[in-house]
């Protein structure tokens, strides 16, 4: 559920086919979405329309799993109760901790759902790229092997994972004659 969806899904199940293709980290899934934001707008979603799509992923396709990559600063009542709706039929909702370095945005801050911040690892983006610059400057956010908490990545104590979300190669539509164009982004998502 989010406005990411494309990259996601192809991040997750993409299947390898020839030459330059990259495979997803679990091809072959049964894979769902939901947009909610729409398309080719700068309109938001409304609680409603995320509610309506988590009941329809968790109520309608038994999803086990429903990724949102969204978050707002203010959780809302009514999504709150599709969560907690949605865990109790046996879906659990992993929510994008946010990506504008503050505390963990909604609705990942909720108790019911699971929080992912980003990490990164030194050296991993190459050099001069947009994925190069997610450094952060506190010395306590750097880890073992050279991992650390991408410096955009909200974190607090809602924050349940950390996970690899710096320079993440994502499928991204053919355009411009390329017959399997990929994209390195950033993000919770």
């Amino acid at each position: 559920v989010g406005s990411h969806g494309t990259h996601v899904s192809g991040t997750i199940s993409s299947n390898p086919g020839g030459a330059r293709r990259h495979a997803g980290v679990a091809p072959g899934v049964d894979l769902f979405s939901a947009r909610v934001f729409p398309e080719g707008e700068n309109a938001g979603a409304t609680n409603a329309d995320i509610a309506n799509a988590i009941d329809f992923l968790s109520r309608d396709h038994q999803c086990d799993l429903i990724n949102m990559s969204l978050g707002a600063p203010v959780g809302s009542n009514v999504i709150e109760d599709a969560v907690q709706d949605a865990l109790e039929r046996g879906t659990l909702c992993i929510c994008a901790a946010g990506n504008s370095s503050g505390p963990v945005e909604f609705p990942g801050a909720f108790s019911q759902t699971v929080a992912v911040a980003a990490a990164g690892q030194v050296g991993r983006a190459p050099t001069g790229s947009v994925s190069a610059d997610t450094l952060p400057d506190d010395p306590s956010l750097f880890g073992r092997d050279q991992l650390y908490a991408a410096n955009f990545t909200c974190f607090g104590p809602e924050v349940d994972a950390i996970a690899p979300g710096v320079g993440i190669v994502a499928p991204v539509p053919s355009r411009h004659g390329l017959d399997s164009p990929y994209a390195a982004f950033d993000g919770t998502s």
